[in-house]
């Protein structure tokens, strides 16, 4: 009777090891360890002033500035973005409401490669679709997290954007300008326009 048990205690024993050395060999797989500055994200936009109704195009790309490397993400989503005012509340992500793939999403990408990993349209709006004002707005965009934390999310600087309802004012653009000169710099600013204007004026004289 002893010896029985002890068989099947030797047998258990056997096949915890093995599924141990299973189990080891399955956690122990490779997953890329990326350094924050090995990539480096690039967001950018086609200009900087729109009209109400203009769509803005956002690009989302990544270079790398290390080794050959395989990005592993958890689902198909690779970037977003997102805006906010100026007062810093939040008024659209690109990924809001947005049903990605669950599958798991591998990338390589080699050494000094650029990646485009979005290339989209903000439309103006909120994230419930309604329109949002003129003023200005900023646009943060970034690389999402890798599956398992195999890197990190990594942003790119925020760009400011100027949204008017309708035709800019040039007249009103270069006054309200001016008057965010410093006073020694308007006094620079119309020392100069006063010898433009003697210039012009002693020109026409000479040859009137």
């Amino acid at each position: 009777m002893m010896e029985k048990v002890l068989k099947r205690t030797l047998f258990a024993a056997c096949l915890m090891a093995i599924a141990m050395v299973f189990i080891g060999s399955v956690s122990a797989a490779p997953v890329p360890d990326i350094r924050d500055d090995n990539i480096v994200v690039d967001v950018r936009i086609d200009k900087v002033v729109y009209l109400l109704g203009e769509p803005v195009n956002v690009n989302i790309a990544i270079t790398n500035n290390g080794p050959n490397t395989t990005l592993l993400f958890p689902t198909s989503q690779l970037a977003d973005f997102n805006i906010t005012n100026e007062a810093g509340q939040h008024i659209y992500q690109w990924s809001y409401d947005t049903v990605f793939s669950q599958e798991i999403t591998e990338i390589s990408i080699n050494q000094s490669e650029t990646i485009e990993l979005l290339n989209d349209a903000w439309n103006l709006v909120y994230d419930d679709g309604n329109p949002v004002t003129p003023g200005n707005y900023y646009i943060g965009g970034w690389m999402v997290k890798g599956l398992c934390d195999s890197h990190p999310e990594i942003n790119d600087e925020q760009l400011e954007i100027a949204i008017y309802s309708g035709p800019r004012n040039l007249k009103r653009d270069a006054i309200c300008g001016l008057e965010a000169i410093n006073p020694v710099e308007k006094d620079v600013r119309h020392l100069i326009n006063a010898s433009m204007g003697f210039i012009t004026q002693s020109l026409g004289t000479i040859y009137g």
